[in-house]
């Protein structure tokens, strides 16, 4: 059963060079950027401070801050953290999980780096 269900927005088609274009207008222009950032703290505030761990009724659900130490693989220690505390809410306990297998094995950049969607992905085929 769908849960959701999400029309196709503007940006279907956009190559992944004009949104690295379009990244760097908005990077190289501080102007923009403060802009921006006005932007969203008057339509989304933001509190001083936010607690996950707070915000279930598993313990152990959101686990402590692994080091990713000198490897660029934040995209897959982010994954096994949504990981973590998804399976425990489903499951009702928590379980910690390794990133390991997304640097060696999804087929991204290892310690250079990947994304956190062919990491989902990975994880979909693999059925881990």
């Amino acid at each position: 059963m769908l849960a959701h269900m999400y029309p196709l927005q503007d940006f279907i088609d956009t190559t992944l060079s004009n949104i690295n274009n379009r990244k760097e207008v908005i990077e190289n222009n501080p102007a923009l950027v403060h802009h921006i950032y006005q932007y969203f703290q008057v339509v989304y505030p933001l509190p001083s401070e936010y607690d996950w761990t707070n915000q279930t009724h598993v313990p152990g659900a959101v686990t402590p801050v692994k080091d990713q130490r000198h490897c660029g693989s934040c995209y897959a220690f982010g994954v096994v953290g949504a990981l973590e505390k998804t399976y425990a809410e489903i499951y009702k306990e928590s379980s910690p999980l390794s990133p390991q297998e997304l640097i060696d094995c999804s087929g991204q950049g290892g310690c250079d780096g990947g994304d956190f969607v062919p990491s989902f992905h990975y994880i979909k085929k693999k059925s881990l």
